[in-house]
């Protein structure tokens, strides 16, 4: 019994001996302690570029067009610069208007209407990506001019022409939140919620003509500053090059 009980407690010392002066064994727990210590960081861009082309327009059957476009960095992980353009135009044209009969008195006839917009934001962004899954936050700053000219006749008087100008003139600043999935490396799903921080000044230009002579004007200046949270902002699809 002895003897059974020495060759035990010499094969465990044995055993933890060898154990202590495998160098690999030991190193082998250096690692596993070193990953479960390290903390998680973003990982890096595949590609440099990034460019994305708005969805929501054509889901809500609208027609601006957006683009945007990212340089990710490649000394700071998970940054990126950030450059989005809109733009939005429309006509409607009938000049040759007639008024067969009137049936409601000081009825305006449209004739022409023309509207443009355009928007620039500018900005930053942090990306974390956890596999194909990610997540972004930042800051855009933000310009955008809209203009809408209406022109119509009078039905009781076809010889007034009545002209309305409107002009939106904002800036302001935009921080923003995004999730990302990558389909592939080189194709993305991405939206965005904004909070906008917008300052308005707004032209407003009221033209009563008869036979092309202006008879009345009348313009209106005013300034406004709001904010508001869209919730779903932007749904763009990018490709990365």
């Amino acid at each position: 019994m002895r003897s059974t009980a020495l060759l035990f407690s010499t094969t465990i010392a044995y055993f933890l001996v060898s154990l202590g002066a495998n160098p690999a064994v030991g190193q082998d727990s250096l690692n596993v302690a070193e990953s479960y210590s390290s903390r998680p960081t973003p990982a890096p861009p595949l590609y440099r570029w990034e460019v994305g082309y708005e969805l929501l327009p054509l889901l809500n059957g609208s027609t601006p067009l957006q683009i945007i476009v990212k340089k990710h960095s490649q000394r700071k992980t998970g940054q990126a610069l950030r450059l989005r353009v809109g733009l939005n135009s429309y006509a409607t044209i009938s000049r040759n208007v007639r008024v067969v009969s009137v049936t409601l008195p000081n009825t305006n006839v449209p004739r022409t209407s023309d509207s443009f917009g355009g928007s620039l934001r500018f900005g930053t962004e942090k990306n974390i990506l956890f596999g194909k899954l990610g997540l972004f936050y930042g800051i855009d700053l933000i310009a955008q001019h809209f203009k809408n000219l209406d022109e119509s006749i009078d039905a009781a008087n076809p010889n007034l022409t009545y002209e309305s100008t409107s002009q939106n003139d904002n800036i302001g600043l935009s921080p923003m939140f995004g999730l990302k999935y990558r389909f592939t490396s080189r194709i993305s799903l991405s939206l965005e919620a904004t909070l906008n921080a917008i300052y308005n000044v707004q032209r407003t230009t009221n033209k009563t003509l008869s036979r092309n002579t202006q008879v009345q004007l009348l313009e209106q200046k005013g300034k406004v500053f709001y904010y508001y949270l869209t919730p779903l902002n932007f749904l763009y699809l990018s490709a990365y090059f």
